[in-house]
């Protein structure tokens, strides 16, 4: 089935809140709505001038797709979810590794979840009262 732009655009936004809420803002961002295979969606980060291209799939496969539900805004949400993990990715990639470089970048995606879950955390507690 072909995905639809108010779909694309659901996507989109999904994408965007989980990059606020990651602290993903260093990050500039474009989408495109085209062929993406074997998959959704899918990110083209470069890591180094910190741009991502993130593709929204203009069609998703008709079985697959109606078998789980096929949902924009959860996989926004993983395109957000893989973003995150980008730096990691390019880090175990390169040929000049460096494990110092590594537990920096898993450092940085320890302190953006903690960041997210403590201020949900005390979102939560506030609402308590």
């Amino acid at each position: 089935m072909k995905t639809t732009a108010k779909q694309f655009e659901t996507f989109k936004a999904e994408f965007r809140r989980w990059q606020r809420l990651l602290g993903l803002t260093d990050w500039r961002v474009y989408f495109a709505h085209d062929k993406v295979k074997d998959a959704y969606a899918e990110i083209v980060p470069n890591t180094e001038g910190r741009i991502v291209t993130v593709f929204f799939g203009a069609e998703v496969d008709d079985k697959n797709g109606a078998k789980i539900g096929y949902d924009p805004s959860s996989t926004g949400r993983h395109e957000a979810f893989e973003l995150l993990l980008a730096e990691l990715k390019y880090i175990a990639r390169s040929r000049s590794f460096n494990e110092d470089n590594l537990d920096a970048a898993s450092h940085a995606v320890i302190r953006r979840l903690e960041n997210l879950f403590d201020e949900h955390a005390f979102d939560a507690a506030e609402g308590d009262r």
